[in-house]
């Protein structure tokens, strides 16, 4: 017999197990019944593990009998149906999982405030210094020295052959893939050992916010980034996205333009649950 439970969450095999209670004519289950035909090729014990986390949910579907050679007999009391019709358990694991996701982004921002607290306060003591420095020696200098600055301008590629994709490349060498609200990034460098991850932006400003050339995030839109931990996303407001040596994502923000994202948070700005980052673009001086 094939096993139906093949590729099924723990919370899709205890839905099962419910809607074969209600099949059963005599209303009389067993463990041994639920093993034999719905998790052939699993564990009597993995069976057993789930009837139990039934019996202990709280939700009183069943009567649930022991018995001293460790089968054990179920028995419905009529209720089953309209907690299916609910969602189930299947329901239930998808809330505990959106839950742990949010206190891992809660974590991770925690994370990142603290380590780049340091990290900035470092460097602005590090920029002062120099600065002073800087003044003090072009006050002893008198040739004066004409710079001549030359910006440069960002290369176009040509559209892909998908309507839905759009490519460019910078002054650096740098790919930037736009599909949808979703940016991927191909480094002048490339690693093909570099882990990728998403990160969430969202524009809380009444100003676009430039990346590069054409590509921009605009007020009240989001953009989902595929960054390489070998990247550095700069965009036009001074904010940059990039990753340390030891502590992973860090951002340079001067100006006090970015907020972390985690918890209820998470629901409100729509942040989808592959995302590991999630920050938001505010008004200078309002961010965290």
């Amino acid at each position: 017999m094939k096993d139906k439970s093949k590729d099924m969450t723990d919370g899709q095999a205890k839905d099962l197990i419910l809607k074969s209670i209600i099949r059963k004519e005599n209303n009389l289950t067993t463990l041994y019944g639920f093993h034999s035909e719905l998790f052939p090729e699993k564990s009597k014990s993995y069976v057993k593990s789930l009837i139990i986390e039934i019996e202990k949910s709280g939700f009183e579907l069943a009567n649930f009998h022991h018995s001293s050679a460790g089968n054990i007999l179920v028995t419905r009391i009529g209720i089953i149906e309209p907690f299916l019709e609910k969602g189930g358990f299947e329901k239930i694991e998808k809330k505990e999982k959106r839950k742990e996701q949010k206190e891992k982004f809660d974590f991770n921002i925690s994370k990142w405030k603290y380590h780049t607290f340091w990290w900035f306060f470092a460097l602005a003591i590090f920029g002062g210094g120099y600065s002073a420095y800087d003044f003090i020696n072009g006050l002893n200098n008198n040739d004066k020295t004409e710079v001549n600055v030359n910006e440069n301008v960002p290369n176009t590629e040509q559209s892909t052959n998908s309507q839905n994709e759009k490519k460019w490349t910078d002054s650096n060498g740098n790919v930037f893939i736009e599909e949808g609200n979703e940016i991927s990034i191909i480094p002048a460098n490339y690693n093909k050992n570099g882990k990728t991850y998403k990160v969430f932006i969202y524009n809380e400003t009444s100003d676009e916010i430039g990346i590069i050339e054409n590509l921009k995030i605009r007020p009240s839109e989001f953009k989902i980034f595929n960054l390489k931990d070998t990247d550095t996303l700069e965009l036009d407001n001074g904010v940059k996205f990039m990753f340390g040596e030891t502590y992973g994502l860090e951002v340079a923000d001067k100006k006090s333009q970015v907020n972390g994202l985690g918890g209820k948070f998470l629901d409100e700005y729509k942040v989808p649950d592959e995302v590991e980052w999630a920050f938001v673009i505010v008004p200078a001086g309002k961010g965290d």
